[in-house]
C-alpha cells in the first residue's frame, strides 16, 4: 500500500490547478490599490507641469516688463529735457486708451488693454529725429502707427498687453515710470474697461486687471514695476 502511494505520488505530481488562486474580491481590492496610486502619480505629474508652466509664463511677463521700462528709462536719461514730450503721461480714462511719448531720439507709441497678436499692437517704438520729430497729433493707435511706419518695433512679445504706461516729471529733471504688463486671453483675467463699445483690460482708478484664478491660471501673469530716473543732458 505504501509502494502504491509513493509510485502515485511521482506519477501524478500535484499540478498548478490545485493550488489556491485569487479571490475576486483580492483581485479588485489590489486593481483599486494600482488604480489609485496611478492616478496620484498623474495629479503629481500634472500639478509639477502646471507650476512649471505657470513659472515660465511669470518670468517671460516679468522679464519683457523689465526689457520696455529699461527702454524707455535710457531714452530719458539720455534725453535733452527739451526732446522729453510730453512731460507727463497718466493712465489714460475710458475714453481714450491710446497715445505716445517722445525721449531723446524714440517715439513710444501705445494702445492700452490690446492683446499683442500678428496683426495687433500694443507697445511701438520707433527713431524720430529730435523733438522735431515727436508729432503733436495725428496718432491713433499702435497698431495703426506700425502699420504705417515699417520701422517700428513691437516692445510686448505674443499674448501681452500694456495696461498702465504713465510718466512724471519731478524735480531736478527727475521722471518717474509706471509700466504693467499683462499676460493671457482676455478668459483668463478680470478687470476690463468698455472702450469704443469693446472691453480692453488696462488699469484705471481701482479697476486693476490681474489673473481671475479660474482655469488656465498657468498661462496668465502680471507684473507691474517703477523707477526713477534723471536725465543727464539736463543744464
Amino acid at each position: 500500500m505504501k509502494l502504491t502511494k509513493m509510485i502515485d505520488k511521482y506519477t501524478y505530481p500535484k499540478t498548478p490547478s490545485d493550488d489556491k488562486g485569487f479571490t475576486i474580491l483580492e483581485l479588485l481590492i489590489a486593481t483599486a490599490i494600482s488604480s489609485g496610486a496611478i492616478l496620484l502619480l498623474m495629479f503629481g505629474f500634472l500639478s509639477m507641469s502646471v507650476t512649471y508652466t505657470k513659472g515660465l509664463t511669470v518670468a517671460e511677463t516679468q522679464n519683457t516688463a523689465r526689457d520696455v521700462l529699461n527702454t524707455v528709462s535710457q531714452s530719458i536719461e539720455f534725453a535733452d529735457p527739451a526732446t522729453i514730450n510730453p512731460a507727463y503721461i497718466n493712465t489714460p480714462s475710458a475714453t481714450s486708451a491710446s497715445g505716445w511719448f517722445c525721449a531723446n531720439n524714440s517715439i513710444f507709441v501705445y494702445t492700452l488693454g490690446v492683446k499683442v497678436t500678428s496683426t495687433t499692437h500694443a507697445l511701438v517704438e520707433n527713431s524720430i529725429l529730435g523733438d522735431s520729430g515727436c508729432p503733436n497729433s495725428g496718432i491713433t493707435t499702435a497698431t495703426d502707427y506700425i502699420n504705417s511706419n515699417t520701422t517700428a518695433q513691437e516692445l510686448l512679445g505674443p499674448n501681452m498687453r500694456l495696461t498702465a504706461f504713465n510718466v512724471r516729471a519731478g524735480a531736478d529733471n527727475t521722471y518717474t515710470i509706471n509700466i504693467k504688463v499683462a499676460y493671457g486671453e482676455d478668459a483668463v483675467l478680470q478687470g476690463s474697461t468698455i472702450y469704443d463699445e469693446n472691453p480692453l483690460y488696462y488699469d484705471i482708478g481701482s479697476n486693476q486687471v490681474k489673473c481671475n484664478g479660474q482655469i488656465g491660471q498657468d498661462f496668465c501673469a502680471t507684473s507691474a514695476l517703477q523707477t526713477v530716473v534723471e536725465s543727464r543732458l539736463a543744464n
